[in-house]
């Protein structure tokens, strides 16, 4: 996989769970440090606009596609997840 979406430095990773559509899903997406509290505020079961908050990740999979990172269910896959911590987290 390799990193479309740049990091700025200030940039902090974040998974955000919830429901789309009455579904479940899930959304990684880089917050700037000045939202940071902002999103660790937002009720818990609100309705959220990912993007007031940060940016969602595009990513090049294996076969070159541009994907973004986000999906449905519960949880992300685990190679994604442990992809983004070491390329993202702080």
């Amino acid at each position: 996989m390799k990193a479309i979406t740049k990091q700025m430095p200030q940039d902090k990773l974040f998974i955000i769970r919830g429901k789309d559509q009455g579904c479940p899903a899930w959304h990684y997406i880089l917050v700037p440090g000045n939202k940071i509290n902002e999103l660790k505020n937002h009720t818990a079961g609100a309705t959220i606009d990912i993007t007031r908050f940060g940016r969602l990740i595009v990513y090049n999979d294996e076969g070159r596609h541009n994907k973004q990172t986000s999906g449905w269910g519960k949880d992300p896959p685990k190679k994604l997840s442990k992809w983004l911590e070491t390329r993202f987290g702080t």
